[in-house]
């Protein structure tokens, strides 16, 4: 029988001020409606609806409570920034009810009875709604009172540490908007970031890392001390994990935040237990937080493990991947392009192509199971025939599926030592996907036809197609074939190619490009390592021209910006801005080790955006005006957003092959369905879906260099018995002393001198233990005589 839902108009009169600052009125109508309660996890069996009051003073126990909570609609909407903030990003933790829309008369009937008055307010009447639906549980309303009856150390520790709800003043005054960076080096300093300019600040109490602060329009000093900043901008609260350890104060612990730029927070508890504890605490400010989660014990490896993915939101890390069900057979008819046969005889555009016959090879670091991409080369009359083959993920992986829902939600693989956490099942990205030798796999070419006297790219064909990869080499291995191996295919057709992108990456220096990667291993192995980043360049390069072509609004790009001004310390030097300068600075004094690291945190990040959002589309390190990435959607989620873009385009370039419009854009105008798939990806590949995907990848790198630290931290009775190279980084109140050899910072304890000046060189050795550092985060020397 089908449910009869009687809707309630309700009329409401809105007033606003206009940016002339006249008054307007708009009329909004809402329906109200009965709505059937739900809870999103029916093995719960108490439930607590919790009041408005409790909720905004203790956001905590959506965490310490989750899937217990009921928080209403109406209550959310009332709550101030930080508390809406919290509540809207961790909507999976409690049950919602939508009374904002909820039918509620004054006069309710319930089973032929009026309800008693007592049992008429807004929280009873909702919870017998529920008891009504779920009679096997028990509801109750949640107040500071009965949080106290609840026997749980964790919320009796939230009623010792009340949050104090937080407004944001209005400012009268103009002023300019930017973030706090703080000075990893003394966290009492920090520097407030503009896109125009940097500002060292001094004297911080309040505020954190990562906080929006508001500073006066046209503050013309080079420092400006903290009490000199008008507001907030916006509030925030973080998710942290820390240790917890003990405090000189009476009933106080202290908890030390595993990202060091957070510092530490006193917390008020009676339960000694605590100590000892990795904890994951939320920080609304520098001196309010709460503890919501004991995650295990400090100096445990797995533990610490743990901790890295819990601090910076991988919370997936131990949920098991999806079922994977997919077949490897080809249904498709295909045509098969043979050896000595080039794809450039005016066949590219007939749908999935065969090059299984080519003499298609990978080269990886030892180990890699998770192959996303090979190569080819093969000599023509008077040019070369260079093949660049990507796994063809989303042949297995259809858009809107709860794969592809939860490779989004990942957004990349993670890497640890000894770990990975796969973006998408191993199933896929090790076996299936994955280009492993001497299988046949599906794959989305770039092929490049390039004449033999000058290297000059003549044409480019996009195609779907299958191939064997003939041979799946490591670094070393290839090398080994280009520089000491007997005359064979493989040896000719990799020299070739390393012909071929020594040609490239002087063109790309030339237009600018940074050299900052430094070579691992022999200069020989550098030279093979080269090869492929080359080659996925140009692949990125000209799949994001040929994307962007077609779809100019909803194209996924990758930008680094063009920093401003670099003024290195020591050096005496105005600054530096170009590629050729940073190159040559850094040529000019390679005798310093620290150089290319400091260089690098001078950088801007680059970042995922959507086309139309932008208008210029340059990335600063590669040297190039457009670029995305393709080359790698086992590991990437843009890296799948960019094969679906081109699939559409390939598809469409097939079934207008030949066709003598005018112009590409008449051809897009008479193909209707690629309009309705550019119009589709408004709403897949926007502004919201790249600051998630950007966020992720940021995320992961932090933990994975984290993660690093941890693996070093681990092994270090093993690190101290040798002696490294270090130079030093910063004189304060410390000295920090860079490690080269694990690209690194740490404290120098024991010192041989009086006064040290950047950039020296010293012998050094690790000392402490693992425990220590699992609390600090911070490793120390001892200079060497």
């Amino acid at each position: 029988m089908a449910m009869e839902i009687e809707n309630k108009r309700d009329t409401r009169i809105e007033y606003r001020f206009d940016r002339n600052n006249e008054l307007k009125t708009t009329i909004t109508e809402r329906y109200r409606r009965d709505i059937t309660p739900e809870l999103i996890d029916e093995s719960q069996k108490t439930i607590y609806l919790v009041e408005y009051g409790t909720i905004q003073e203790y956001f905590g126990l959506i965490y310490i409570l989750e899937k217990q909570l009921i928080v209403l609609q109406s209550d959310i909407l009332d709550m101030n920034e930080q508390a809406y903030s919290v509540m809207k990003n961790n909507m999976d933790k409690y049950n919602l009810f939508y009374d904002e829309f909820h039918n509620s008369p004054e006069n309710e009937i319930r089973g032929g009875k009026k309800i008693k008055t007592e049992e008429r307010s807004k929280y009873r009447r909702i919870l017998m709604l529920y008891q009504e639906k779920y009679t096997n549980k028990t509801f109750e309303i949640l107040d500071k009172k009965k949080m106290g009856t609840l026997q749980n150390s964790l919320i009796d520790d939230l009623l010792l540490n009340p949050i104090k709800p937080v407004e944001i003043k209005m400012v009268e005054v103009e002023y300019d908007v930017g973030f706090f960076r703080v000075n990893t080096y003394d966290k009492r300093t920090g520097f407030f970031v503009t896109d125009e300019k940097s500002i060292k600040v001094i004297n911080i109490k309040r505020f954190m890392n990562g906080d929006r602060l508001k500073l006066r329009k046209n503050f013309n000093n080079d420092i400006v001390d903290e009490d000199e900043f008008l507001e907030l901008n916006s509030l925030k609260v973080r998710t942290l994990v820390g240790s917890v350890v003990e405090s000189k104060k009476q009933g106080l612990v202290q908890i030390k935040s595993i990202q060091t730029i957070f510092g530490e927070f006193e917390y008020k508890t009676e339960n000694s237990t605590l100590i000892g504890k990795k904890v994951i605490f939320l920080a609304h400010n520098s001196t309010e937080i709460e503890v919501v989660r004991v995650l295990g014990n400090t100096w445990v490896y797995e533990d610490e493990v743990d901790a890295i993915f819990e601090h910076f939101g991988q919370n997936y890390y131990k949920n098991k991947h999806l079922n994977v069900d997919v077949s490897e057979e080809v249904s498709e008819r295909t045509y098969q392009i043979r050896k000595n046969e080039s794809i450039f005889s005016g066949i590219q555009n007939s749908g999935l192509i065969d090059l299984t016959d080519k003499l298609i090879c990978s080269i990886d670091p030892p180990g890699c199971v998770d192959v996303d991409d090979a190569l080819h080369l093969e000599e023509f009359d008077d040019f070369y025939e260079i093949g660049v083959h990507i796994a063809d993920v989303t042949h297995y992986i259809k858009e809107g599926s709860e794969i592809d829902r939860d490779a989004f939600y990942r957004a990349t693989t993670i890497y640890f030592p000894e770990l990975r956490i796969d973006m998408i099942p191993p199933k896929l990205s090790t076996e299936i996907c994955s280009l492993r030798e001497d299988k046949t796999s599906r794959a989305f070419s770039v092929i490049f036809k390039v004449k033999k006297e000058t290297y000059e790219i003549d044409n480019v064909a996009y195609t779907k197609s299958i191939i064997k990869n003939k041979r799946a080499f490591t670094y070393e291995e290839a090398t080994k074939v280009v520089y000491e191996g007997e005359e064979d295919e493989f040896k000719w057709s990799l020299t070739r190619m390393l012909e071929f992108t020594e040609h490239l990456k002087t063109k790309r220096i030339e237009n600018g490009a940074l050299l900052l990667n430094k070579g691992d291993g022999s200069e020989k192995v550098y030279h093979l390592k080269s090869l492929i980043e080359e080659m996925m360049l140009l692949a990125n390069i000209n799949v994001a021209r040929k994307i962007f072509e077609y779809n100019k609004g909803y194209s996924i790009l990758r930008k680094h910006p063009k920093p401003s001004k670099i003024a290195i310390e020591g050096y005496g030097m105005e600054g530096i801005e170009t590629g050729p300068e940073i190159n040559e600075f850094l040529k000019e004094n390679k005798g310093n080790l620290y150089l290319g690291a400091l260089m690098t945190r001078n950088l801007q990040q680059a970042y995922y955006f959507a086309s139309g959002t932008e208008t210029d589309y340059s990335h600063f390190g590669i040297g190039c005006d457009i670029y995305t990435h393709f080359t790698s959607p086992i590991r990437r989620y843009a890296d799948i957003l960019v094969h679906r873009t081109l699939a559409d385009v390939v598809k469409f370039d097939q079934e207008n092959q030949g066709c003598c419009l005018l112009n590409m854009e008449n051809k897009i105008v008479r193909n209707k369905e690629l309009l309705r798939r550019i119009d589709h990806y408004s709403g897949i590949i926007n502004e919201e879906s790249c600051r998630w995907i950007n966020h992720r990848n940021i995320a992961a790198k932090r933990a994975s260099f984290m993660a690093n630290e941890l693996f070093i931290a681990y092994n270090l009775n093993e690190y101290k018995a040798k002696e490294y190279v270090g130079v030093i980084a910063a004189v304060n109140d410390t000295v920090m002393v860079y490690v080269p050899d694990h690209e690194i910072e740490a404290v120098l304890i024991k010192k041989n001198r009086t006064e040290y000046k950047m950039y020296d060189t010293i012998k050094v050795q690790f000392i402490g233990d693992f425990s220590n550092w699992c609390v600090d985060r911070v490793f120390k020397l001892n200079e060497v005589s």
